[in-house]
């Protein structure tokens, strides 16, 4: 059975535990950091129970959007539905623990206590304190497509005991997720996460130096007003190319796109994130296949690349060049 067509690497679901109990994919690596470093960002994470005519999988949603304190269920996964269906079921770890959703990337899961029978909601990531912080979703060792593994429990820190858990025996679509006494005897409360790639038609814009490659980010992966645009060999969010409007969207928000911060662009206008605003010129780019080009003023020939003298130094600004004297090409391999 083909579940989705853009996983990064094709491992398959190998286990139908109990109702309760959640399963996925993972990808491979050195160690925690650098899968983040060089993986794609965003994953479903998928409960172990499989329903219904023709092997139901049900994924962890954020069904009613990502305003603070609204609840987070179990829907069937969406793994080639619409982008809206698709961005309420993408979730990402950072470093510190916190999960956050795509469809707003400082939007989290969280718990209102630490304590069994609380829900989880979503809230603002920049919350302090153990309740939007869970324990590494990710493996220590290597894994092939041949390899065989078992889920782990889905644990705030600061609390071993308790697990995130879908009310019923049974998923149903308007479950809630609540915390309860974790049960790995009996093999439940337990999940797995798959990666995936090119979500939603989007596009990682990657360049390539003797260290590797370095892809266009968002700074700080923070998705906010003004915030710059950098390159760096870390995980790209993605670039969803919205062609009807000419507008380049960012991955970690779709309400936010590139823009050219000048009230008159030219060579050296620091690119950043403006909230999407379909008639402002100054953010009408467009990917032709090598370079980003900005077309906002036609005449001036100007193209997104890096600031630094050597076109591709780590954490370089994003700047407006000149598109036939400077280097600006981009790659989507």
């Amino acid at each position: 059975m083909k579940f989705f067509s853009t996983i990064v690497l094709a491992l398959s679901l190998i286990k139908k535990g109990d109702c309760n109990e959640w399963i996925a994919l993972r990808g491979n690596g050195d160690n925690n950091e650098e899968r983040r470093r060089l993986y794609p960002t965003y994953g479903y994470i998928i409960s172990g129970a499989i329903t219904g005519k023709g092997d139901k999988h049900w994924c962890i949603t954020a069904g009613e959007g990502v305003l603070n304190n609204v609840k987070v269920g179990v829907a069937p996964c969406d793994f080639d539905g619409t982008a809206e269906a698709v961005g309420q079921q993408l979730w990402r770890q950072t470093a510190d623990g916190k999960i956050h959703s795509k469809l707003n990337d400082n939007k989290c899961l969280r718990a209102e206590v630490l304590r069994s029978g609380a829900k989880i909601r979503i809230s603002d990531c920049y919350r302090k304190g153990s309740i939007n912080k869970l324990e590494d979703l990710w493996a220590s060792d290597y894994y092939t497509v041949e390899d065989y593994y078992d889920p782990t429990p889905l644990r705030f820190i600061g609390n071993e005991d308790l697990c995130i858990h879908y009310q019923g025996n049974n998923p149903d679509s308007s479950d809630e997720l609540v915390l309860k006494p974790c049960q790995e005897d009996e093999d439940k409360f337990l999940f797995e996460e798959v990666y995936i790639e090119n979500i939603d038609n989007e596009k990682c814009y990657t360049r390539f130096n003797n260290d590797g490659c370095c892809n266009l980010n968002v700074k700080d992966q923070n998705a906010v007003f003004r915030q710059e645009l950098v390159l760096g060999p870390f995980a790209c969010p993605g670039w969803k190319e919205d062609t009807k409007n000419t507008l380049l969207r960012s991955g970690l928000n779709t309400d936010m796109c590139m823009h050219a911060e000048s009230s008159s662009p030219k060579r050296g206008t620091k690119v950043r994130l403006y909230p999407c605003d379909i008639k402002e010129k100054r953010q009408k780019f467009e990917y032709d296949g090598y370079a980003i080009k900005y077309l906002g003023h036609p005449g001036r020939n100007l193209c997104v690349g890096p600031a630094g003298a050597h076109h591709n130094d780590p954490y370089d600004l994003i700047i407006l060049k000149n598109c036939k004297k400077d280097y600006v090409n981009w790659s989507t391999d």
